[in-house]
């Protein structure tokens, strides 16, 4: 049964991690389930992925995996206890020895960071909650006043805003990380901290390198990265919005706008996006969203977001079930007034090429002669994402006989693959394509259905026909 346009990415962690909850959470509408490789185990993860491709399966249900890579974050070491009060006025000291922390010590990774502040820098801590100010520099210890206090938990994060540290995105751990990733056959990499393209290429270079199509996704949580963007989303197979970190790096109040160039560019290019971060905050501790939060999710569709993100919310949460299907409902009620006429014509330059014109056709056409759906025969993938980047006002089934393209095409807008049996003539797509969207229950009896793909005797990424015929 076809759902929202709008992808929900979950992350999988200590609230969520059996299968039992897997299952809940494809059935409330996860679409991709997101890994944190900056906690856990590898094989903590590599049971997860299990569960996920079993739960998919069993639900006939494609859930793709994303895999997210610690990068080069500077976070908080063990703390006991934990967490830890940090009261305002008071002292603290960061330190780069290997030890337990406290209230009145805080060690971190990274250490040579630490050589680079200077009395009366500022230290923000756990996505900006906390707040210090450097008071003096020692050789391995940095004393902090507190100026914005709090509770403090290990492993969560430090950012030194306005601080060019020269830390690479693809950390020898992260590369580690990266290849058990490819190797339980993840469908999505996470990069963090992405400063340059280049760190784009050196991840693509690797998944080449194991034989994996998996997309790279960059996360723009960084001044550097918002500064080359434009070379980043060329390189990119996506872009995250990672309001986190990002609103910690620069003013917090340039980040609406920052989340809506970014959408915008993405969308310029046919790249997918996910928004995230705190996007149901709340709902952690509360079974209810606020209001804000629920304003937030709309304005992300609206922009043109291809997929919406829970973190703690369904990792560490109290309601992460009730949090998927606020998300659910919020993008059912908000797709349903989105101007499809508009974001059609708004994405008639992205026509450069017949494949293109043939899948903004096919929108066109469904649009305009109130068709039920597109179906878009896909063996590679990229004649349903040439659709799915025009924002259809139809869902569009993507038909493959491939369970990783399947996997992949879970994150792009308004796409709901389906496993076939290779076809190999035209008349056999054109007959999968009708049984396939009664099946659905996205067409009935007499409905019109616009039909997508290539000659499947050319080679695969050829979209050159289209066809509307009656279900």
């Amino acid at each position: 049964m076809v759902k929202n346009k709008t992808k929900i990415v979950c992350t999988i962690g200590p609230s969520t991690s059996s299968r039992r909850m897997i299952w809940h959470l494809t059935k409330a509408g996860m679409n991709v389930a997101r890994l944190n490789l900056s906690h856990g185990t590898t094989r903590e993860h590599a049971a997860r992925i299990r569960w996920i491709r079993s739960v998919a399966r069993d639900l006939k249900s494609p859930v793709g995996v994303l895999c997210d890579l610690p990068g080069p974050k500077i976070r908080v070491g063990r703390l006991n206890p934990d967490p830890v009060t940090l009261n305002q006025g008071g002292l603290v000291i960061l330190t780069g020895r290997r030890k337990m922390g406290s209230q009145g010590i805080l060690p971190i990774s990274h250490p040579t960071v630490l050589r680079t502040l200077r009395k009366g820098d500022s230290v923000s801590l756990s996505d900006g909650t906390i707040r210090l100010t450097i008071q003096e520099t020692r050789s391995s210890d940095i004393v902090c006043r507190v100026i914005r206090g709090g509770s403090l938990f290990s492993g969560k994060g430090l950012n030194l805003p306005g601080k060019n540290l020269g830390l690479r995105a693809l950390t020898p751990k992260d590369i580690e990380l990266l290849r058990f990733a490819l190797q339980n056959h993840a469908d999505f990499l996470g990069v963090s901290f992405v400063t340059t393209s280049n760190d784009i290429d050196r991840a693509k270079r690797i998944v080449k390198e194991a034989g994996s199509r998996a997309w790279v996704i960059a996360k723009i949580e960084t001044r550097q990265a918002v500064e080359n963007f434009d070379d980043i989303v060329k390189k990119a197979n996506g872009i995250m919005v990672a309001r986190g970190d990002l609103g910690v790096e620069m003013d917090i109040e340039d980040v609406p706008i920052l989340q809506k160039k970014i959408i915008a560019k993405a969308n310029a290019v046919g790249k997918p996006v996910i928004t995230a971060t705190q996007m149901l905050e709340s709902m952690v501790t509360n079974p209810t969203p606020t209001r804000a939060e629920v304003t937030d999710i709309a304005n992300a569709i609206i922009d043109g977001t291809d997929a919406v993100m829970l973190s703690e919310e369904t990792a560490v949460g109290q309601y992460p079930l009730e949090a998927v299907e606020v998300m659910e409902r919020v993008a059912a009620a908000t797709e349903a007034t989105l101007p499809y006429r508009e974001f059609l014509e708004a994405r008639r330059p992205l026509v450069k090429k017949v494949q293109d014109a043939i899948s903004f056709s096919a929108c066109e056409v469904a649009y305009e002669l109130g068709a039920s759906c597109i179906v878009a025969h896909t063996r590679t993938g990229t004649t349903a994402h040439r659709v799915s980047k025009f924002r259809s006002s139809v869902p569009i089934i993507a038909l493959t006989y491939s369970e990783s393209v399947m996997n992949r095409l879970s994150l792009l807008w308004g796409l709901y693959p389906h496993k076939v049996e290779r076809l190999s003539t035209t008349r056999e797509i054109f007959s999968a394509a009708k049984a396939e969207a009664r099946a659905s229950k996205i067409a009935g009896r007499g409905d019109r259905i616009v039909v997508v793909c290539g000659d499947p005797s050319t080679p695969g990424g050829t979209t050159d026909l289209l066809r509307v015929q009656s279900v």
